[in-house]
């Protein structure tokens, strides 16, 4: 019992320290205080909501990724004009898809007999396959971009900086009105203390908010590889072609006119006739 009442004794004066060194601040001090406050919520329902859309879009893309790999083929998603709202990786997909539309069909159109000429279709070039990867990785940057905008937080670094201005503020505004003992000393540590754990709130939302948003990126380069790799199984043809543009050679151009010297010197070109000199008459 002598020690439960030498514990509350002691918490109620560490309370009683607590609350007689709060209200010894000046009001400089607290107002201080409020602003890095106002900073510390701002920037967390600044992360908390784009930690809400990136979740969001996380989910769209695992409803997306199951409906993609239960496909028939790559372009079944494409064929059938599924939509799926807010997913990342299903724009990489649809403007994937239609640059391999266009390659294989000459249109990214989807009519009722894009099936019928795809059956018949062949397959694209490795040349046009790396456009089709290009378009992938230009959109695949696009969508990520937004996700990684950010991630430093200057909101969040000024915050212990704020808190070491504003202690200095109210050290001088103290020593300025002859204030000493407990309120000056108040109003100097508790602008740092807000500052510090502000700080240490806002560092730990911003670094999970950052994983999420990195593992999110992550994800859908991952996403365009897997596209790159169904793509080049399924549509590209890797064999040399059977006929080859013709050299110069080939087409009989063996020796062409030399242009270093005038067109009548020039061996086999034909003469280029003088023109007629006017001769003046003299009145």
């Amino acid at each position: 019992m002598l020690q439960i009442a030498a514990l509350l004794s002691m918490q109620a004066f560490s309370f009683s320290g607590f609350e007689k060194s709060l209200t010894g601040a000046s009001m400089l001090s607290l107002l201080w205080c409020g602003l890095l406050l106002i900073i510390f919520l701002g920037s967390s329902i600044g992360w908390l909501a784009r930690g809400s859309k990136v979740g969001k879009t996380a989910r769209a893309d695992e409803e997306f990724t199951a409906a993609f790999r239960s496909s028939a083929h790559l372009l079944a998603l494409f064929q059938t004009g599924m939509v799926f709202p807010g997913s990342a990786r299903a724009a990489v997909y649809q403007n994937a898809c239609r640059e391999l539309s266009w390659h294989l069909l000459g249109t990214d159109t989807v009519d009722k007999n894009y099936m019928a000429r795809l059956r018949t279709a062949g397959r694209i070039t490795p040349s046009q396959a790396d456009a089709v990867l290009r378009t992938s990785g230009h959109v695949t940057d696009e969508v990520t971009r937004p996700m990684l905008a950010g991630l430093d937080g200057i909101a969040v670094w000024s915050l212990p900086i704020l808190g070491f201005v504003g202690a200095l503020v109210c050290l001088l505004d103290g020593l300025g009105r002859g204030e000493v003992g407990v309120g000056l000393w108040s109003s100097v540590l508790w602008p740092l203390l807000a500052g510090a754990l502000f700080f240490l709130f806002a560092v730990m939302g911003q670094r999970r908010f950052s994983r999420q948003a990195r593992a999110a990126a992550a994800h859908v380069r991952d996403f365009g590889v897997e596209i790159g790799v169904a793509l080049d199984r399924m549509f590209v043809d890797h064999r040399e072609p059977m006929e080859r543009l013709p050299s110069l050679g080939g087409m009989g151009l063996v020796e062409g006119p030399n242009f270093t010297q005038p067109p009548a010197e020039t061996p086999g070109a034909p003469a280029v006739p003088a023109s007629p000199r006017v001769v003046g008459t003299g009145s």
